[in-house]
């Protein structure tokens, strides 16, 4: 599914213009959501739930051709809507008056779980 893309894309945009580093290759998908969901905002900590989402529909619909709950109109217009939801809150939120609260959340929950590794 291309559209989960396009919400992964703007999540790392936004979250490498606010200065923190994404893994490259598949890492980057477990870090945009991992930021996002200890962003101590909920609109955004709910938007990284909804990009998890989608990248599991995306999975099945490239892995478990078996499985067509996803291949109906309205199951599309939904995860089309779902996706603009999640593009709009984070812009707005990202870019607003919250970005430094979200900035300091996300630096804070870094820095936690590099002393857990240490």
């Amino acid at each position: 599914m291309l559209i989960y893309y396009a919400a992964f894309h703007v999540a790392r945009k936004l979250l490498v213009d606010m200065g923190f580093e994404i893994s490259k290759g598949p890492g980057a998908h477990g870090d945009v959501c991992k930021y996002l969901g200890n962003a101590g905002n909920p609109t955004v900590e709910h938007a990284g739930s909804n990009i998890g989402d989608l990248k599991g529909w995306r999975n099945q619909a490239d892995y478990e051709l078996d499985l067509v709950e996803h291949e109906n109109s309205r199951s599309v217009q939904n995860i089309v809507l779902i996706t603009e939801q999640i593009i709009e809150n984070l812009e707005q939120c990202c870019n607003g008056s919250n970005r430094d609260q979200i900035k300091s959340a996300i630096s804070s929950y870094i820095t936690k779980m590099k002393g857990d590794t240490v």
